[in-house]
């Protein structure tokens, strides 16, 4: 897994979680990491120019 910034927690949750639509089902921290790894959300991941783009226009 990424290494994960454990500060950053709370702004993960309010800017990835926020408006998701299976928020409900991540019941604990793990479940939000691992989720956020599977979107290639978290900071260090190296993702599409294009897509990181719109998902900061769609956040």
């Amino acid at each position: 897994m990424t290494n994960f910034n454990k500060e950053k927690t709370t702004e993960y949750l309010l800017k990835f979680c926020y408006n998701c639509e299976d928020a409900c089902t991540c019941d604990t921290e793990e479940k939000c990491r691992e989720c956020w790894a599977q979107q290639g959300l978290l900071e260090g991941q190296e993702q599409d120019e294009t897509q990181y783009y719109l998902d900061q226009v769609h956040a």
